[in-house]
């Protein structure tokens, strides 16, 4: 009667305590997972990065970069040594978990970029799940080639495990939910800072806000600080990596755009590089403005063109030959044939330009003018030419302008000579890049980044609008041609930049 007893009320309560031992376990195991769902990575990342980087799916990320011929040859950007260390490793952290990538990795990946700029100056953080410790921990033993245990230091109360990796070290900064790691002990100490002060990129208003609108639906997503009427702002970016290229679509507010822009909506045609030389260097497309000035008593030729509404401006940059005694630059602007007329009488009255000698070709004989340069048509020139003079001639119902003679005749010279020509052009290089851009748009750019980055460095220090990381990171972006547009509408600015590769063969 007795065991009767106890088997009644015993086994009964074991029932019940196991039973609610597995739910207290179950509710941890779904707090856990919440804290981790939780975890914001922006609130790691120092707020005085120079720019970050996210993707959303690893797995779709590394698939994407298997089909880019470019990603295949050349690396991981061939600007960050991390991401290389990390797109060489995540095909091996899949295999090792039993499903592949946990889904807390495979959600979110953001990398910082920082001063002073090189393939070392990032921090790739992201989420942690059950086991991935375990399966770093190995990864890290397998590329050291030991499993003696990592060095391990403390900064402010938090532990850095700091890996060898042959000559480097990987500093990894490892909390439930999530990892930081850097080939840089001191920015993890930058992320710890970030972290616990709360000064941190999530933390910034504009940053946030701005993060808080966008919809980042693609596989990589840049944000970039930008200088704006207010201060310090932020511009998202959605990047698509094609076989052949690489695309970056954005939208921000137009007094927070960079000099590759103006505030003005007017449309300008897309020029369909019939009028491009064989080999160019850079070709901006922009308006003319310029406030009409006939009246004055000496009227300038910003002030002719701006009477004659010639409204659209094209510069080209030519890539020099050694033979080249001066910096081919030329400022192309379309007329129609009563602006030609117009444009001709003007310049022999009011503004009495002195009449030189024509340039001659087997096809016709060009008329040249010489006359003062003003700031205002300089200020279209890529680099501002060291001179006060404008050389003019008109071809083919375009009003060319140089500061130097011997531009002109060049580019007529070449344009009117119908044989092969013995040295590789990029003509076509570059017709094809603008036949993948919108027909109008406010600004135009096309550069041929090999002869840019490789051969003029000095562009760097001359006002050029490529921004400085292409230069940084030449050894990648000479593969390329770039080509963006941008396009104003109701106080913010449509970005385009296509980045089309172009092989190895010809940009020797």
């Amino acid at each position: 009667m007795e065991k009767k007893r106890i088997y009644t009320f015993v086994v009964p309560m074991c029932i019940v305590m196991l039973l609610g031992a597995v739910c207290w376990w179950g509710y941890n195991q779904l707090s856990f997972q919440e804290e981790q769902a939780d975890v914001d990575l922006y609130t790691l990342v120092p707020a005085d990065c120079e720019a970050l980087l996210e993707t959303k799916d690893i797995d779709a990320l590394q698939k994407t970069m298997n089909g880019a011929h470019y990603m295949r040859q050349h690396g991981v950007l061939n600007v960050s040594d991390l991401l290389n260390l990390l797109a060489t490793n995540l095909e091996t952290i899949a295999k090792q978990q039993a499903h592949g990538l946990s889904a807390e990795m495979n959600r979110q990946l953001l990398v910082s970029f920082h001063q002073p700029g090189s393939t070392h100056d990032q921090v790739i953080y992201g989420r942690l799940g059950n086991g991935d410790i375990g399966s770093i921990t190995r990864l890290m033993q397998q590329s050291t080639g030991t499993r003696h245990a990592p060095k391990k230091v403390t900064y402010k109360g938090e532990e850095i495990v700091i890996y060898p990796l042959g000559k480097e070290f990987l500093a990894c900064y490892f909390k439930p939910g999530f990892f930081a790691v850097s080939l840089q002990k001191k920015l993890i100490e930058k992320v710890i800072d970030a972290c616990t002060t709360g000064k941190s990129l999530g933390n910034v208003p504009a940053f946030h806000s701005l993060h808080k609108q966008t919809k980042h639906n693609g596989h990589l997503a840049l944000y970039l600080p930008t200088k704006g009427d207010n201060g310090n702002a932020w511009q998202h970016v959605e990047i698509r990596l094609g076989a052949k290229a690489i695309y970056l679509t954005g939208n921000h507010a137009s007094g927070d755009t960079c000099q590759w822009t103006n505030n003005n909506d007017t449309l300008i045609e897309r020029t369909d590089g019939t009028f491009l030389p064989k080999q160019v260097l850079m070709m901006e497309q922009k308006p003319f403005y310029a406030h009409a000035d006939m009246d004055a008593k000496h009227p300038t030729l910003a002030g002719v063109l701006a009477e004659n509404d010639c409204g659209e401006v094209t510069t080209i940059l030519f890539a020099p030959t050694p033979a080249d005694t001066v910096p081919h630059q030329l400022l192309m602007l379309p007329l129609t044939t009563d602006q030609t007329e117009r444009v001709k009488q003007a310049l022999r009255y009011p503004m009495e330009v002195k009449r030189r000698p024509s340039i001659w070709t087997t096809k016709a004989a060009y008329p040249t003018w010489q006359c003062a340069g003003d700031t205002t048509l300089y200020d279209l020139f890529i680099q501002h030419p060291h001179t006060t003079e404008s050389w003019l001639t008109i071809y083919q119902h375009h009003l060319l302008v140089s500061t130097h003679r011997e531009t002109l005749q060049n580019y007529i010279m070449g344009m009117e000579d119908e044989t092969t020509p013995s040295a590789p052009t990029n003509h076509e290089a570059y017709v094809e890049c603008l036949g993948d851009l919108a027909e109008q748009a406010n600004y135009t750019l096309v550069a041929d980044m090999n002869d840019i980055v490789t051969h003029h460095p000095a562009l760097i220090e001359s006002g050029t609008p490529i921004p400085d990381f292409f230069f940084k990171h030449r050894d990648f972006f000479k593969h390329f041609m770039l080509a963006t547009q941008h396009i104003n509408h109701e106080g913010s600015v449509n970005t385009q930049v296509i980045l089309t590769y172009q092989g190895d063969s010809i940009r020797q």
